[in-house]
């Protein structure tokens, strides 16, 4: 071999070396952007996967909460219509009284609202109608025991079941629907707690 054969041969021989090295750290530098590419990857479909479960989380706690408020309302709405109806179970019996028991309730509600001084009572017609005989005495009675005078006025009011209660032109109305409807938070509260405690 000549020197020329040799020369070429080693510079031939050193490129195949030198490609060959490059070609390592080629395939070395392929592996290691594939190695970082999968990583990041993971790294991107686990944070995907934390989101999606957060949020599957927080989907699922706000559809429970409604559910739960819901819920909540239902029994409450139902609550209320039971004691709505507890109420005006309530008045219908009053209603259904004998006018005996009907007047003896009315004279305990006139109890209540008496002053002392002058005043008149007033009743619809259809009360009016059906006072019993005495109640007239009875309230004269009643009205005298507090240091009062009370009468009954022949005059009829357009108003439901009760009375309106005059003194010196100031009146006071004592008709069952005024009654309920003041007394309403309280007759609530009262028929809740024997209910629903």
């Amino acid at each position: 071999m000549s020197g020329l054969e040799k020369i070429r041969d080693r510079i031939l021989h050193e490129a195949e070396e030198t490609a060959a090295e490059k070609m390592q750290e080629a395939e070395a530098e392929a592996r290691n952007i594939k190695s970082e590419a999968v990583r990041k990857a993971d790294e991107t479909a686990e944070d995907v996967r934390a989101k999606a479960e957060n949020e599957i989380k927080a989907y699922s706690e706000r559809v429970d909460s409604a559910i739960d408020l819901e819920h909540r309302t239902r029994i409450l709405a139902a609550k209320q219509e039971i004691i709505s109806d507890v109420i005006n179970e309530a008045r219908r019996r009053i209603l259904g009284l004998s006018n005996r028991e009907y007047f003896n309730l009315l004279l305990k509600l006139m109890e209540k609202n008496i002053r002392k001084g002058e005043g008149v009572i007033y009743f619809s017609e259809d009360d009016h109608d059906r006072i019993p005989q005495g109640f007239s005495f009875e309230v004269k009675e009643l009205a005298k025991r507090h240091g009062g005078e009370l009468s009954i006025s022949n005059e009829c009011r357009k108003i439901g079941p009760g009375f309106v209660l005059s003194y010196g032109g100031i009146e006071e109305n004592c008709t069952l629907d005024a009654l309920f409807a003041e007394k309403k938070d309280d007759l609530t509260d009262l028929v809740q707690t024997i209910l629903f405690s």
